[in-house]
């Protein structure tokens, strides 16, 4: 079966078409948010015509902000997207293409197409983390994702530090404005020596024994294993998923992971997402293919 698969994010639209499960084209196109939602809206169709055949099925699309699955709209915004509550994905897609479309948050999607093996293992319970431009944020409970009375479970909007350092939410202190890649640029930015532009550039400093930036990167694995901590004694899972694009390729984030888990005596697993900025995809296809 042909599918089209959609990934939108703060930063960019990815999309692929899938043929028998494999995707055999793939599109990115700048999302551009501040412009508003008719702007990403019109990103959207333009990357779906571009991937278009009449061989196409069906449509998967994840993406930023609380999403009803079942209606396809978007019900509540992380910040990261503006005037995006409201927009109703499914209902709009499936009318200009004519095709059944799936919607679901990006997490949500990220964790069916990561948690895929531990299913087959036989895994029941787990927690995932997507750390880049926000946090973002899955469950999954007896084997099933956990979406929540208002498919609003949010991790990256949960006071990690009160009175903290305000939040595009309206809350102060929110876990997204200390272990979001943006919030970890930032503080590079304004406290590492030299020019640092990006999280990469950060680590990358961080092994040349830069002082500042370990100090940095101390402080994050800190207030990571206390964010950690935290969830796992609300939802006790058999382990925990890391992904988003602070992990991307980055060893060194592997092995400052390991060391803090054991410095704070934190005894689940941590796995780091296998397919890394492929997930959201995968994700979108699994969600058009099961139906």
């Amino acid at each position: 079966m042909t599918i089209i698969a959609c990934d939108i994010g703060a930063t960019e639209i990815k999309g692929a078409r899938y043929e028998d499960a494999i995707a055999i084209q793939t599109q990115r196109l700048r999302t551009e948010p501040e412009r508003g939602a008719h702007h990403t809206m019109n990103q959207l169709h333009k990357l779906i015509g571009q991937l278009w055949t009449e061989e196409v099925r069906a449509i998967g699309i994840v993406s930023a902000g609380a999403i009803n699955p079942t209606s396809g709209m978007i019900v509540g915004n992380t910040g990261t997207m503006t005037d995006w509550v409201g927009v109703s994905l499914k209902a709009d897609i499936e009318t200009a293409f004519g095709v059944p479309v799936h919607v679901d948050n990006d997490a949500n999607g990220a964790m069916l197409a990561e948690f895929e093996p531990y299913r087959q293992a036989g895994i029941q319970h787990a927690v995932m983390l997507t750390l880049g431009t926000g946090v973002g944020s899955a469950v999954v409970i007896h084997g099933e994702l956990y979406r929540g009375a208002t498919y609003q479970v949010e991790f990256g909007h949960l006071i990690l530090h009160p009175g903290g350092r305000p939040c595009t939410c309206g809350q102060s202190g929110c876990a997204e404005q200390y272990l979001s890649g943006r919030a970890l640029t930032n503080r590079a930015i304004a406290e590492v020596d030299g020019a640092i532009t990006h999280g990469s550039e950060l680590f990358l400093a961080a092994t040349q024994q830069n002082p500042c930036a370990l100090a940095v990167l101390e402080e994050y694995f800190d207030d990571l294993f206390l964010y950690l901590q935290s969830l796992d004694r609300v939802y006790d899972p058999e382990l925990f998923l890391i992904g988003g694009g602070v992990t991307d390729n980055n060893n060194l984030f592997a092995t400052m992971l390991e060391e803090k888990r054991l410095e704070h005596c934190f005894t689940k697993p941590i796995h780091l997402a296998r397919l890394q900025n492929r997930a959201g995809i995968q994700g979108a296809y699994l969600l058009a293919e099961r139906g």
